[in-house]
């Protein structure tokens, strides 16, 4: 999981500046660029995270269970609760 906390570090810095003193409209547009340049990497960056997240579970579900999972299985009689792994639109924390 990945987290954007640019809203957080803007509203801490603008805290105790009011919005007319802090408004320059060159810097606002260069602003909107990097923001829009970040929106984008980072939306990039949860498209590669999610698309490796179910790759692995993939792979999970195809290999034989790890040496844990298989060990509460012989201990309890069943497979822990996430297990199988499920991929998209199942529990992915």
């Amino acid at each position: 999981m990945l987290v954007d906390l640019r809203p957080l570090h803007e509203a801490l810095e603008s805290e105790n500046i009011p919005e007319a003193v802090r408004y320059n409209p060159t810097e606002n547009y260069w602003r909107e660029r990097r923001e829009a340049a970040c929106d984008a990497e980072v939306a990039e960056l949860r498209r590669n995270l999610d698309e490796a997240y179910n790759e692995s579970v993939e792979e999970a579900r195809h290999d034989p269970p790890p040496a844990t999972v298989r060990a509460y299985q012989r201990v309890y009689g069943r497979f822990p609760a996430g297990w199988p792994p499920e991929g998209e639109g199942g529990n992915s924390s």
